[in-house]
């Protein structure tokens, strides 16, 4: 058995007692106990020198610094998450919409984030799921399919018999949403198979041009921006709309002035009857409101440089 040399020591047990005492009884002369013989050291034998830890203990050596025993990292399980991949397939592209409705009830804006951009990074996957939710029984569910198709643009054109109905819906901001994503989608036919494509699309732009000049004068002034900006993009179908428009430069909201003087702009010589409006406008108090009146002014008597259609969403404050 392979012992230390400095810890293995071997006791002898007990002590050579009467010595020299001979004639004793053997009676009352005690037996002398044979001492533990002590083995001999072989030349052959290990020589073990003591660990560090044992000259310490056998108070053969000064201890050393102490040394911090390293902590265990705890896991952080949201660097831990799997990055999503791109949606490839219809489902991917409905768990991503589902993760957004989650988001937008829950108040989660880093989900919200995280599912808008794997939406947009489907492409056209995401127009057939979106216009299967605009019947959704959940009315946010409703507002996000709408307000996503609104920034679709044209290519939404298969969604616009239901979008026409949502021009009805008891939420503004569908509304809003249906009538801009109309708009942008303009007389386009909703399928190939459509033999009057033209006059169905007026009729349609014609409907959301209603539904926008209306909600000019809704409450909220998200929606009142984004109508002004619809109603920027519609062209000769805004007509009817521009008194409405030229009332909205009076808005006690600036921003809200300064997208009917950018709206009314992009319209063109369509609305040389407003440029008085507008010159009112360079009195204004806010500097927005009075560049955005000056654009207009110069594009309504330039009709070669007209504004560039402007992609309206709004969504829910």
């Amino acid at each position: 058995m392979r012992y230390s040399a400095a810890i293995g020591v071997f006791l002898t047990v007990g002590g050579v007692i009467g010595c020299g005492q001979q004639g004793a009884s053997p009676v009352s002369e005690p037996v002398a106990k044979s001492p533990v013989p002590v083995p001999a050291t072989s030349a052959a034998a290990e020589v073990v020198t003591p660990t560090k830890t044992e000259e310490v203990a056998l108070g053969m050596a000064a201890p050393g610094p102490l040394v911090p025993v390293p902590q265990p990292i705890e896991a952080d399980m949201e660097t831990l998450q799997p990055v999503p991949a791109t949606p490839t397939g219809p489902s991917d592209v409905e768990l991503a919409f589902g993760r957004l409705v989650e988001a937008a009830e829950g108040g989660q804006p880093d989900d919200w984030a995280a599912a808008e951009q794997d939406l947009q990074a489907a492409g056209d996957l995401v127009i057939p799921v979106l216009i299967e939710h605009l019947d959704d029984e959940r009315p946010q569910a409703r507002e996000l399919a709408v307000m996503l198709l609104a920034q679709v643009g044209p290519e939404a054109a298969p969604a616009a018999p239901t979008l026409v109905k949502l021009l009805g819906d008891p939420s503004s901001l569908i509304q809003v949403n249906a009538a801009a994503t109309l708009i942008m989608i303009g007389d386009q036919p909703r399928d190939e198979e459509a033999d009057t494509p033209a006059e169905e699309g007026a009729e349609r732009v014609t409907f959301a041009v209603r539904t926008l000049a209306t909600l000019l004068k809704h409450p909220e002034e998200n929606i009142r921006m984004t109508a002004l900006s619809s109603l920027g993009n519609a062209g000769l179908a805004a007509k009817p709309a521009i008194p409405r428009m030229t009332a909205a430069l009076g808005d006690v909201n600036p921003q809200v002035r300064a997208m009917a003087a950018s709206s009314l702009g992009r319209l063109g010589p369509l609305a040389a009857a407003q440029v008085a409006a507008l010159k009112s406008l360079a009195e204004d108090e806010d500097p927005e409101v009075r560049g955005a009146a000056a654009l207009a002014i110069r594009q309504i008597e330039a009709p070669d440089a007209p504004g560039e259609a402007i992609p309206a969403s709004a969504i829910e404050k």
